[in-house]
């Protein structure tokens, strides 16, 4: 799934100095119950799916810092949630999404598009 992700949008000209290229990353929870940001460090990037790995045997909860199990129903294994772009700037920062699971050693698989020079 990533790798036809990859191909189409890594090869595909955006704008004139720009390519938006699919860049897939991981990110696991290592303790049921407690909160993990996506990634440690502001990275904005310009869209995001997020992918409730299909393996995960519980619950992935996505929100704030607060996320928890009792914030939302939370995605079933396989499931994806496409991410709204912040509309004042046209980027989200995956520093601001935070992951909770019911299952440790859990989590999803991302897939956000960057812009790189040309």
């Amino acid at each position: 799934m990533v790798a036809r992700w990859e191909k189409t949008l890594r090869d595909q000209k955006l704008s004139n100095d720009v390519h938006h290229v699919l860049t897939p990353k991981e990110k696991t929870v290592t303790t049921a119950g407690t909160a993990e940001e996506l990634v440690s460090t502001s990275t904005k990037v310009r869209s995001l799916t997020i992918e409730s790995k299909p393996g995960n045997t519980g619950q992935v909860y996505v929100g704030d810092y607060q996320v928890s199990s009792s914030d939302n129903d939370g995605m079933a294994p396989g499931a994806t949630l496409d991410v709204p772009v912040n509309a004042e700037d046209g980027f989200i920062d995956l520093s601001l999404i935070y992951i909770d699971v019911d299952t440790a050693a859990e989590g999803v698989n991302l897939h956000y598009t960057v812009r790189t020079p040309v």
